[in-house]
């Protein structure tokens, strides 16, 4: 992700299903049909894009101009799902069903979490949600480390301007602090 986006491009369907592994144990990026070249700082951009359960939500609610913080939503929803072990922000078949669901954990937006939301566009028309407060992570990712639910809320951030980008994920102890990774020569691989 941080290549593509180093390289000005946006993935724009991250998912697991566009995760490939290779059988020596190293992992690709699959399905770029929807990816697109984007400008600094954002691009004017369908909002259809993204599959609904890693669809962050400024484009949920309508942006058309978004940046490489898009796909980092993508990138932490699929984090918390491989923590969890299943999808974890699994709306009902819609934009609104999603926006539910992401709210019900993170809290409605609002000046303090996400000062900008209200200029877009499903916001500018009125919809509006109930006043929820945001669920602490260590209460749904009950097993992972610290240094995981500190990435993960790095990443997943109401905010598009406050979410980590990819080289900033990849500098978190996260990906430092012990246990070290396994070498690749030990991997256990299953066909």
């Amino acid at each position: 992700i941080s290549a593509c986006h180093d390289r000005w491009i946006l993935h724009r369907d991250l998912k697991p299903d566009n995760m490939l592994y290779l059988a020596n144990g190293t992992m690709k990026l699959a399905d770029f049909g929807l990816a697109r070249m984007y400008g600094t700082p954002k691009t004017r951009l369908s909002p259809q894009a993204i599959t609904l359960w890693y669809k962050p939500p400024e484009l949920l609610l309508g942006a058309s101009e978004y940046s490489s913080a898009a796909d980092m939503w993508s990138v932490g929803c699929i984090f918390a799902e491989l923590l969890l072990r299943r999808p974890f922000l699994q709306g009902k078949n819609s934009d609104i069903s999603q926006l539910d669901t992401i709210f019900t954990v993170f809290g409605t937006p609002n000046e303090t979490n996400w000062p900008d939301h209200q200029a877009l566009p499903l916001c500018t028309r009125g919809l509006e949600w109930d006043e929820t407060t945001a669920i602490p992570f260590d209460e749904i990712f009950t097993a992972a480390p610290k240094d995981a639910i500190s990435l993960l809320r790095s990443i997943l951030v109401l905010d598009p301007n406050m979410r980590f980008s990819a080289s900033q994920c990849l500098s978190h102890p996260y990906f430092i602090n012990d246990p070290a990774p396994t070498p690749q020569e030990k991997l256990v691989l299953t066909a």
